[in-house]
C-alpha cells in the first residue's frame, strides 16, 4: 500500500509541474453544464491490487476548445514527457465529460516500445470517475479503476 507521503509528494510535484502553476482552489462547476475552455480538474484514481501499477494516482485535466488543445498530466506523463500532453475530448454533455489520450514509451532508438491508451469518464452529477487503460499494440486486456474528480484552478 502506498503511503500518504508518497501520494502527497506526487500531488506536490504535479502541482508544481503543470504549466508552472502552483495553487489549487475550487471552482464552481454547474451540474448540468458543458465544460468550458480553461476548466481544470484534478482526479484521484483509486486502483488497487494487480492493476495498481497501470494507473496514475492523480490526473490533471485542462479542457480546451475547438481551437485549443485539451491537456492532461499525471506523474507518468510528467516523468516521461515533462509537460502535459494532448487529449481528445470524446464527450461533453449534461451527464459526462470523457477524454482519451495515449502515452507512448520509446526506446533510445526512438522506436515506440509500448503505447498505453487511457480513457477517463467523469460523471458530472457526483464527479465520480472511471479510468480505463489498454495496451494499444494488440493486447486485448483492459483494466479499469474508479476515482473522484474535483474542479481545480491551476
Amino acid at each position: 500500500m502506498k503511503s500518504d507521503f508518497f501520494l502527497n509528494s506526487i500531488v506536490a510535484a504535479f502541482r508544481l509541474s503543470f504549466m508552472g502553476l502552483v495553487a489549487i482552489g475550487c471552482l464552481a462547476f454547474p451540474t448540468a453544464a458543458l465544460a468550458k475552455e480553461g476548466d481544470t480538474f484534478l482526479c484521484t484514481i483509486k486502483a488497487g491490487g494487480v492493476v495498481e501499477e497501470f494507473f496514475p494516482e492523480v490526473v490533471g485535466i485542462k479542457v480546451g476548445s475547438d481551437t485549443t488543445e485539451t491537456l492532461v498530466i499525471d506523474p507518468i506523463i510528467n516523468y516521461y514527457y515533462g509537460d502535459p500532453i494532448q487529449a481528445k475530448l470524446i464527450a461533453d454533455n449534461d451527464a459526462r465529460l470523457s477524454l482519451r489520450w495515449v502515452v507512448k514509451f520509446t526506446a533510445e532508438s526512438g522506436r515506440t516500445v509500448i503505447s498505453l491508451r487511457y480513457d477517463l469518464m467523469i460523471l458530472k452529477k457526483d464527479m465520480s470517475a472511471r479510468m480505463r487503460t489498454l495496451n494499444s499494440v494488440g493486447d486485448s486486456r483492459e483494466f479499469t479503476a474508479p476515482g473522484t474528480c474535483e474542479p481545480a484552478e491551476w
